[in-house]
């Protein structure tokens, strides 16, 4: 059996070999590709995932007169949509502009400086502004009412964009939730509707020292050839590194490169707790022409 053992450890050596040459040829193949989009003068990342379904008014206050004062503090629950497109991504120089869930969150990036702002639904400051009563019960009613529009608001704009770029907006309107979690009068509305109304569609800067969460290519793993609309494509299982200020993760995705002209045409990371984010490539014709608005309010 001693020459048995002799023979396959040289075969186990050359596969492995072997291996080693197709895992680092491939993921040449997917750096290469992604190089050659950085380098372009302008491309649009179109964004597919899960938003949160913004709650209409009945559905919570069917339940706040209800709700004991041990359940006031309660999470809002949060529940999901369908897939569909949850921010658009134009790339051009070392600018970038995103429009997160359908317009409500807008984020400029380019110069080492950084442009948001956010859109708050019309329908939740016209409640705030319709409310004269001093019922307990109703003023509950409509501080849930809110507060839950809030936190679905606050959800939607984490889904389309990193936690760095939306960070600050989040945590205003976490401010406007802590206030109405505790809202006891109608002056307490009227200045959550205040504070809402000064935060929404109003340009805010600060620095930008992007990128702030730098990725490596940890592993890749050619898989079969597939199309996208009739365009081939090579696809790569891959796994990436991420450094963060809460140290490092890995994420999982695969990478469709198209075989005529070696350009990504689609990647697809997967989250922990089975979501995912679809990203498909465009490469218009003009590149996109991006300009830094001026912000109202500059934030340090």
């Amino acid at each position: 059996m001693k020459w048995m053992s002799f023979l396959a450890a040289p075969a186990i050596l050359l596969t492995a070999l072997v291996y080693g040459a197709g895992e680092d040829l491939a993921r040449t193949a997917v750096n290469q590709a992604f190089a050659r989009q950085k380098a372009l003068p302008g491309y649009v990342e179109h964004q597919f995932g899960r938003l949160p379904i913004e709650p209409r008014a009945a559905e919570v206050g069917e339940h706040a007169t209800a709700r004991s004062a041990e359940q006031d503090d309660a999470e809002p629950v949060i529940e999901m949509g369908p897939e569909q497109e949850i921010a658009t991504i134009e790339h051009s120089g070392n600018r970038e502009r995103h429009v997160l869930a359908n317009g409500r969150g807008e984020i400029v990036r380019g110069d080492g400086r950084m442009a948001y702002k956010f859109t708050v639904p019309a329908q939740v400051t016209a409640r705030l502004s319709a409310v004269t009563t001093e019922s307990t019960d109703e003023l509950a009613e409509e501080a849930q009412t809110t507060l839950k529009a809030i936190k679905a608001l606050s959800a939607t704009l984490a889904r389309g964009a990193s936690i760095d770029v939306v960070g600050a907006a989040m945590a205003a309107l976490d401010e406007v939730a802590q206030l109405l979690s505790h809202a006891r009068s109608t002056a307490d509305l009227i200045k959550a509707r205040a504070m809402l109304q000064s935060l929404s569609g109003t340009w805010q800067c600060k620095p930008d020292p992007s990128p702030q969460y730098p990725s490596k290519l940890l592993s890749v793993e050619p898989l079969e050839d597939r199309s996208i609309v009739r365009v081939r494509a090579h696809v790569y299982a891959a796994v990436w590194g991420f450094d963060s200020t809460q140290g490092g993760y890995q994420l999982q995705g695969r990478v469709w490169i198209g075989v005529s002209d070696g350009m990504p045409l689609r990647s697809q990371l997967s989250f922990p707790g089975g979501s995912s984010l679809r990203s498909e490539y465009e490469y218009p014709a003009v590149a996109p022409d991006i300009s830094l608005p001026q912000c109202a309010t500059p934030r340090s």
